[in-house]
């Protein structure tokens, strides 16, 4: 893509605004996208300005639902929804192999600390993710088990939940409710099989539980007590005393 896509005026791959927020339609190539679009010359400005090779990382905010689940929407912790391509090119100076895919459980938590770490300044303590340069070189001892993520049900309060995944299995709990998802994305990568009330996942979701806990534990809105999670409690978009 350094060489940029075919010369387009912005918007006229999908006929709006740049602004305008439209799906891909079905008759266009690829490269004449949006998204494509916006990629290519953004990766062919930063070449023509600094020839020498940039770090560069790709990702996204969310996902779309486009009937998954029979929704249309974003905010869930389902893989349409959730899951976003996340993708880092370091200069060759950073001694990072190339084309190496990790199934390290991420997020964009880690993407400020990985661009911090990259311009070559001391990562703060204080912040939740953690620099990708490890992964990128091959170095994945000692990461995270399970990534954590939440959202606090801004359309329906009782849409509010948290989830864990390893890449392997995602357990969603909703913190209003009280109900319970657990999925095996290797064998179910559509989530269409809960397997949360199965009796044979009963160990794993009292493992689920433990880890959700752990982490919940200490949090201002009272989700756990360290033996239970307790659904009901407050959840709001902001975080208490943010």
């Amino acid at each position: 893509m350094a060489g940029g896509a075919a010369s387009l005026e912005a918007g006229v791959a999908h006929g709006v605004s740049a602004n305008g927020w439209v799906g891909r339609p079905h008759y266009l190539p690829e490269e004449k996208t949006h998204t494509f679009w916006c990629v290519s010359r953004a990766i062919e400005f930063i070449h023509n300005r600094d020839p020498s090779t940039p770090f560069i990382l790709f990702t996204s905010d969310h996902g779309e639902m486009l009937g998954d689940h029979n929704m249309v929407r974003k905010t869930f912790a389902y893989e349409a929804s959730a899951r976003v391509p996340l993708i880092a090119r370091a200069p060759g100076s950073f001694g990072c192999p190339t084309e190496i895919v990790s199934s390290a459980p991420v997020g964009l938590q880690d993407v400020m600390p990985t661009l911090i770490e990259a311009a070559g300044v001391p990562v703060p303590d204080n912040v939740t993710g953690r620099s990708l340069l490890p992964l990128m070189r091959k170095q994945q001892e000692g990461w995270r088990e399970a990534l954590h993520g939440e959202h606090a049900g801004c359309y329906r309060n009782e849409d509010g939940m948290h989830y864990l995944t390893d890449g392997h299995f995602k357990y969603i709990w909703y913190s209003q409710t009280g109900k319970e998802h657990l999925f095996n994305l290797d064998d179910d990568p559509n989530e269409l099989r809960n397997l949360a009330s199965h009796d044979c996942a009963t160990k794993q979701m009292n493992a689920w539980r433990q880890r959700l806990r752990k982490l919940l534990a200490g949090r201002p809105e009272g989700f756990t007590d360290g033996k239970h999670l307790i659904a009901g409690r407050p959840h709001h978009a902001m975080f208490p005393g943010a």
